[in-house]
């Protein structure tokens, strides 16, 4: 059998696996701590390197280390700090406290690197001392680099949930987005939710 015909027949890696709630973590990151959110979050990045074959382990601080997240590979540990807000938010500044603790999970996980992973932005002063620490920054711009290379499903996924974000929310389900379409029948609009596919007067 030759390579092309042995190549229909090879399995594939089946794609990563998401629901909605991980989308809506994304979609809707807490202006406010909110810890459910946040602990999804970290199992979602812990997940997403768990696909690439890391061993990967979520320890959220234990002990004051620092860590959220260990992973290994070919007996190379990285430490992973997660930080997870809306970039909008009124919340402090990712600082050089951040990156010193984080540092500590080097020392105490033998760690041979270290990331912080944020679904905001990282300032300046920030940005030169993690360099000079050599701690790996991936802020929200690296952050969706990264997800598109391990799923491009899920990039896209999210795409089409920040597309439709604004418009309104099913009275019904609570939970769908409302679309608006016409009655061939009366010539009125009316809105039909593409969750539960009900649907409601147009006011």
């Amino acid at each position: 059998m030759n390579n092309f015909i042995e190549s229909l027949f090879k399995k594939t890696k089946s794609p990563f696996q998401f629901d909605h709630e991980d989308i809506d973590v994304f979609v809707n990151p807490p202006r406010s701590r909110d810890k459910a959110k946040n602990d999804r979050f970290t199992e979602i990045i812990a997940r997403l390197y768990d696909y690439q074959n890391y061993k990967t382990e979520i320890i959220d601080g234990y002990n004051d280390s620092g860590a959220d997240i260990l992973i290994t590979k070919k007996n190379i540990t990285t430490a992973i700090q997660i930080k997870h807000s809306h970039p909008l938010s009124k919340t402090k500044n990712i600082g050089e406290d951040v990156l010193n603790k984080l540092l500590q999970a080097k020392h105490i996980h033998k760690a041979e690197h270290l990331q912080l992973i944020t679904t905001t932005y990282f300032i300046q002063n920030t940005i030169k001392k993690a360099n000079s620490l050599k701690i790996d920054l991936i802020g929200r711009d690296k952050l969706f680099n990264f997800i598109s290379n391990v799923s491009p499903e899920f990039v896209a996924a999210l795409s089409y949930n920040y597309s439709i974000e604004n418009f309104n929310t099913c009275p019904h389900c609570n939970n769908g987005k409302m679309i608006v379409e016409n009655s061939s029948k009366t010539k009125s609009y009316y809105y039909r939710c593409l969750s539960c596919k009900k649907t409601a007067a147009i006011d």
